[in-house]
């Protein structure tokens, strides 16, 4: 549980970091998205593209180097990411957090995450 609660801050962090550096006007590619995290100590590995019936939208898996995944949904603007956000963080079953364009989207909840999420929520979004 250690590990996770470690994985999701760092990934928080990032998610963080990358929100601040684009002051919500810089949108990523999936590439764009994963190397910038991983520069700001995310460690995720890319996966395989996942079908979307939305052209604007690309969704892929994504590992941890520490272990977990998650899913990266990146929609070709903001708009798109906030109303995805905002869906997912009313799914009690997933972490949700949001960068600009790109949404990620961690099922479970490890324990004490609760206040995590909620910080991150409120640095992340608009």
């Amino acid at each position: 549980m250690r590990m996770i609660r470690n994985l999701m801050l760092t990934l928080a962090l990032a998610m963080c970091a990358l929100a601040a550096a684009g002051c919500g006007q810089k949108t990523f590619t999936t590439e764009q998205f994963v190397e910038e995290a991983n520069a700001e100590g995310a460690q995720m590995i890319l996966g395989a593209e996942l079908y979307s019936n939305d052209s604007d939208v690309t969704v892929h898996d994504v590992s941890f180097r520490s272990g977990g995944a998650a899913t990266i949904r990146v929609d070709a603007d903001v708009d798109g990411a906030k109303t995805a956000y905002a869906s997912c963080s009313n799914q009690p079953a997933f972490l949700c957090y949001r960068a600009s364009n790109v949404v990620v989207i961690v099922q479970g909840r490890p324990p004490g995450a609760g206040p995590l999420e909620q910080a991150i929520s409120a640095l992340a979004s608009d």
